[in-house]
């Protein structure tokens, strides 16, 4: 699938009330204008041209000296074309089977931006000194990169929002401050389905964190439950992935010369793929592959920036034709981050 996004953003100021010393709101609003250019949408067609407001309200509270309390919530509404046909934007070698799905079970063959609200963040902070430990549904954020973070397995940042928020990760976090800017973390997170929270599917992570000068290193490592391949004989589309535990390190170290911001991480990971009937991506077994971003930026003058920043992905394959509909399906769903082998984006900020 190629797609272009032109995007347009006029974003409110933060705004802030002060109800008492114990609780304060702020948040902002946002609106932008996108069209998607589609490889195989019929050539006497328009562009699809589609409008996304969206609106976030933070509360912070302080109920406890050394305790503070946060909500976010998050709305979205579209409007113009919000519906896609995948038959438009997914390889040409499966139109067969999205007509004939299409025909059966409508729903799976197109792709709908639904208008949403829901709670962002929800989550207890707890300080002593130096010492943090904070529960509940948090923000995570791994990795120095714009667009997308290797070293960051648990979430991941949508690029059709300008402000590259990432969804809230239920996890218990402790972390304690070092000397130089040092920091030292670790992580529970149990997984999204709290009803059904097992040490098999629970994930741990630990990172660490020191500053140089301008410079600024971090390592991480990560076990977590993770989509290994799918099940070509599953009855229904939520049976069909499969996840076995995967394991990362990573490093990361973001910096400046000469006025021109530089950032790269890199992430070695395995995972061990079940033996049978099951679809990778790559040869059963036990698989691993390397992440590597890298990325710049600078400010002119005048106030422009611009940004450039690429990926490379050792699990993907050359040609993302060669990918089964599961894999093209999984990647729609956010059960896999990539298809393909190479990423590449660039931005231009006007002052």
């Amino acid at each position: 699938m190629i797609t272009l996004l032109l995007a347009g953003l006029v974003q409110a100021g933060d705004f802030t009330t002060q109800a008492d010393k114990h609780l304060r709101w702020k948040g902002y609003v946002e609106t932008q204008l996108g069209t998607m250019v589609l490889p195989h949408r019929p050539e006497d067609d328009k562009l699809p041209f589609f409008n996304t407001n969206k609106v976030r309200l933070d509360l912070r509270a302080k109920p406890l000296p050394g305790f503070t309390a946060n909500v976010n919530t998050i709305a979205r509404l579209y409007q113009g074309t919000k519906t896609f046909q995948l038959d438009e934007m997914l390889p040409q070698k499966f139109h067969d089977d999205l007509a004939l799905l299409a025909a059966f079970a409508p729903e799976y063959a197109s792709y709908t931006f639904e208008n949403e609200i829901y709670l962002n963040d929800l989550y207890l902070t707890a300080q002593e000194g130096s010492f943090r430990i904070r529960v509940g549904r948090q923000p995570i954020r791994f990795g120095s990169g714009y667009v997308w973070n290797p070293t960051d397995p648990f979430t991941t940042i949508d690029m059709l929002d300008p402000t590259y928020e990432k969804v809230g990760v239920n996890a218990v976090r402790a972390q304690v401050n070092l000397p130089f800017e040092g920091l030292l973390e670790a992580y529970v997170l149990p997984g999204e389905n709290l009803t059904k929270v097992t040490m098999e599917h629970t994930g741990l992570a630990f990172r660490g964190r020191i500053a140089a000068g301008q410079w600024v290193f971090a390592a991480t490592y990560a076990g977590f439950q993770d989509t290994a391949g799918f099940n070509p004989t599953a009855t229904s589309m939520e049976e069909s992935v499969v996840e076995t535990r995967r394991h990362l390190g990573g490093l990361e170290v973001t910096g400046e010369i000469l006025g021109v911001g530089l950032w790269a991480e890199g992430a070695y990971n395995s995972m061990a793929i079940p033996e049978g009937g099951w679809r990778s991506v790559t040869p059963i077994g036990e698989e691993w592959w390397v992440e590597v971003l890298g990325g710049a930026t600078y400010t002119f003058p005048g106030g422009f920036v611009v940004m450039a920043e690429g990926l490379y992905n050792g699990r993907g394959i050359g040609d993302p034709y060669e990918y089964s509909l599961e894999h093209w399906f999984a990647y729609l769903e956010q059960d896999i981050r990539y298809l393909g082998r190479g990423y590449g984006a660039a931005t231009l900020q006007l002052p």
